[in-house]
This record gives C-alpha cells, structure tokens and sequence, in this order.
C-alpha cells in the first residue's frame, strides 16, 4: 500500500498507483503513523500520475494530523493536475501543505528546513 525509505535526512513516502478509493483511511493512518514514528525528520510524500483523489485527501488529512506534532510533511507531483487538486483540497482545509512538481527539490527543501 506505502513505500517508505529515507534519502538525506527525509522520510520519503509512495503509495502504490493502484489504491481505491476504500483505502483512504488506511492509507491516511499509514502515513500519520510513519510520519509520528519518524519524527522529528521532515517527509515528503510522492505522488505519481493520474492519483486517485482518494489519495489526494489522505494525503491532506495525514498532513492535518501531522500538524501539530511540528513535523513538516510535503507533497511531490510531477502531475500538474494532481498538484493543483492537492492545493485546493489543502485550501479547503486551511493546510499549508508544501506542494513540489519535482521530487528531489522537494526532499532538499525538506532537509534544509530541517
């Protein structure tokens, strides 16, 4: 469901592309999880093409539950689709979710706000 690994210092997050719609609150504990286990490293979630919205709002609930733990949790996209529904979903939330089209800027801004 979530692959996970660190590079420089960053929790780096992927979820598999196939993931449903009834995933959704497993994969937003997964992430919260792997994200309060890690903490304090900053982590980036990294998303592919064509992401299910289902995704998109674990994503951004993970990030409102990660919140207040201080730990910063961004997003990568090279799907300009996916990042502009990441952006208004984390706008309807009132998130201030970091949202990068390139991985590794956002797992070197990550680690230098570290």
């Amino acid at each position: 469901m979530l692959s996970h690994s660190v590079e420089n210092g960053v929790l780096v997050l992927s979820p598999r592309e196939d993931l449903g719609a009834e995933a959704e609150d497993t994969l937003t504990a997964l992430i919260s999880d792997l994200v309060q286990v890690h903490a304090p490293v900053p982590a980036v979630f990294v998303l592919g093409t064509a992401t299910d919205p289902g995704v998109v709002d674990a994503v951004v609930r993970a990030h409102r539950l990660c919140r207040p733990s201080g730990v910063l949790l961004s997003v990568a996209s090279a799907c300009a689709p996916t990042r502009r529904l990441l952006r208004a979903r984390a706008a309807a939330d009132d998130s201030n979710l970091v949202v990068h089209a390139r991985t590794d800027i956002a797992i070197t801004t990550a680690h230098a706000a570290a």
